[in-house]
């Protein structure tokens, strides 16, 4: 079993505990308990007055200062992992997740996100179809993976082959219709395809995708990147 470090605490503990014990009044120690660092000055007054050395004061500083500053950069690696992982930020603008000053709070909503059980696990996506100008990358899968969810609460008739063909020469006849894209929607949702529309994630170049939600559930969704509809229907 691995050896777990004992905690450190602030000299301002020690200070309270040796007060206690001469049941001595903290006012006069008030505002070195735990909330700021002993100087050489402090430590020396504090010796003085408990009849110990300036370097055992200053060594407990230097100890918990260390312990802190550890602590610290443990914080920070995490929340640098965590956004190598996921457009964190991007992801709370759009209230795709709460916002949060916990690392963990923020880590447990993004394994939701996707999926997964640790930040070690690549996110999987099922087989899909895309139309884009970049590489896929981390944002176009988060964009896939708020897509997917989104779809989910989209209610459509039974899905059958034989409705796509339908669905076609219906999108067909659309393209002579100069407000016909509005329709796009009940178009689909009749041959139990999903629609919708998802705004495009920064540098992703994603103009809209296809998947499955399941064997029975195809999915189309747009981003808008051109901020027109029936840029679907080219």
């Amino acid at each position: 079993m691995a050896r777990k470090p004992a905690e450190v605490f602030p000299p301002g503990e020690y200070i309270k505990d040796e007060l206690d014990a001469r049941g001595w009044s903290q006012a006069e120690f008030a505002e070195i308990h735990g909330k700021r660092a002993i100087s050489p000055e402090t430590a020396k007054e504090i010796a003085a007055a408990f009849g110990s050395t300036p370097e055992l004061w200053m060594n407990l500083e230097s100890a918990y200062r260390l312990s802190r500053a550890k602590n610290d950069e443990g914080a920070v690696a995490h929340r640098a992992k965590l956004y190598q992982a996921a457009p964190v930020k991007e992801m709370i603008r759009r209230r795709w997740i709460l916002g949060s000053d916990s690392v963990e709070v923020l880590e447990k909503q993004v394994l939701d996100f996707f999926g997964i059980k640790d930040l070690e696990e690549e996110p999987q996506f099922w087989y899909y179809a895309a139309r884009m100008s970049a590489a896929y990358t981390i944002l176009t899968r988060t964009w896939l993976f708020r897509a997917r969810h989104l779809a989910r609460s989209v209610h459509t008739k039974r899905f059958g082959p034989d409705g796509v063909k339908d669905a076609l020469d219906g999108l067909q006849r659309l393209l002579h219709e100069p407000e016909g894209v509005r329709h796009i929607p009940h178009v689909l949702t009749e041959v139990g395809i999903r629609f919708l529309v998802v705004e495009h994630l920064p540098q992703t170049r994603l103009d809209g995708a296809c998947f499955w939600l399941d064997p029975e559930s195809p999915v189309v969704v747009l981003s808008l990147r051109y901020d027109r509809v029936d840029w679907f229907l080219r």
